[in-house]
């Protein structure tokens, strides 16, 4: 999205893991994941353990799905207004 001038990332990092797992399982019964590619950002940084950073930091509460709110959707809505979207 980043290679987008008009893409604004909104939420929290995450978590760093991509690369397409693949799963294997050994004889003994025990699954083993790991990437099939490295994964790069614009800047060619591997995001793996790193993750994505926003533009916008939104971090999500517990409350807020007892309350049925969504802070990252109302947080990227202010955003495209802002912007006159």
């Amino acid at each position: 999205m980043r290679a987008s001038s008009r893409a604004v990332v909104v939420g929290d990092t995450t978590g760093g893991g991509s690369g397409n797992p693949l799963a294997r399982e050994l004889p003994n019964g025990w699954i083993y994941q790991m990437s099939q590619w490295i994964q790069y950002d614009l800047n060619h940084t591997i995001i793996e353990d790193r993750g994505v950073i926003p533009d916008i930091t939104v971090l999500s509460r517990e409350q807020d799905r007892v309350l049925r709110r969504d802070r990252v959707i109302e947080a990227a809505v202010a955003a495209l207004r802002a912007r006159g979207g």
